[in-house]
């Protein structure tokens, strides 16, 4: 377990903890409110990274993750305040210990969203080799590397136009460079070789 790790970890508890302390509806409609500032970052990076490699000369990676975080964090904000507005109007209350459990979980939850987006942003940006040496040997950046995308790829099913997360997120710096970096060329490499550890898995069955 290297420092990564354990900054993963902790990002992991304090949302946990917070969970615990906030509740499950508060939680509920955060986690809502998280999902969708997900996928429609998603969605709208390609277009969002354009305008900024236009204006600022930024890099097609730095672009990416730029306007990938911007509008996540933007959505994500507007979601909370509505989800605050919802609360006091409805005026839920649900008080006792099944109430903080579920908003513990959800808590989790929420924490292993966040923590997959900033390793995802990690992954984009061309970071030197001692943060990759990190990466590499981290027991959870990998694990954690694969929550976002099949959080994203669960919810797309509503958006038929959508393809799924490493092929909206191959396109998007692909129409931006005319290539990838071998940090991203190796998630997708990653994913590829799972998808087919699970199908050989099912054919076995």
């Amino acid at each position: 377990m290297n420092p990564l790790d354990i900054a993963i970890l902790v990002v992991l508890a304090v949302f946990m903890l917070r969970g615990i302390l906030n509740g499950f509806i508060r939680q509920i409609l955060g986690l809502v409110g998280l999902i969708i500032s997900l996928v429609l970052a998603i969605r709208w990076m390609s277009n969002v990274a354009a305008v900024i490699v236009h204006y600022t000369g930024f890099s097609a990676q730095i672009a990416t993750a730029v306007g990938f975080v911007g509008l996540f964090l933007l959505l994500y904000l507007g979601c909370i305040g509505l989800a605050r507005l919802l609360r006091k109007i409805m005026q839920l209350a649900m008080l006792g210990w099944l109430d903080r459990l579920g908003g513990g979980t959800l808590g989790l939850v929420k924490g292993g969203i966040l923590v997959s987006v900033l390793v995802l942003v990690m992954t984009i940006i061309p970071f030197g080799v001692s943060v990759r040496k990190l990466e590499h040997e981290s027991l959870l950046f990998r694990p954690m590397q694969r929550v976002a995308p099949s959080v994203f790829n669960l919810v797309r099913k509503w958006m038929p136009s959508s393809g799924d997360f490493y092929q909206e997120l191959k396109e998007s710096l692909y129409d931006q460079t005319g290539k990838l970096t071998p940090d991203v060329l190796e998630m997708l490499q990653f994913r590829q070789s799972d998808n087919s550890e699970k199908k050989e898995s099912k054919i076995e069955r």
